[in-house]
């Protein structure tokens, strides 16, 4: 009798690792999957920036050229 309770215990434990095991795994890759989608987003958002930061320089730029442009023209 006190052999089979040794190994019903071994099974369980047996049984207990393998399913944390398996939690762990799924856990892993959840946690891989949401980086991978933190990442992909913040990518996203620095070329939003990027692309309107550069849009504002643009638009200060041609604003420098045609105010410049104006002062050169009037005071000839």
């Amino acid at each position: 009798m006190r052999n089979l309770e040794i190994k019903k215990l071994i099974y369980d434990k047996r049984d207990a690792l393998a399913a944390q095991y398996a939690a762990e795994a799924t856990l892993g890759t959840t946690m891989n999957l949401l980086l991978l989608i933190l990442h992909s987003l913040l990518a996203f958002l620095l070329i939003a920036v990027l692309l309107q930061a550069e849009r504002i320089l643009r638009s200060a730029l041609e604003r420098a050229l045609i105010v410049g442009g104006s002062k050169t023209t009037t005071s000839n």
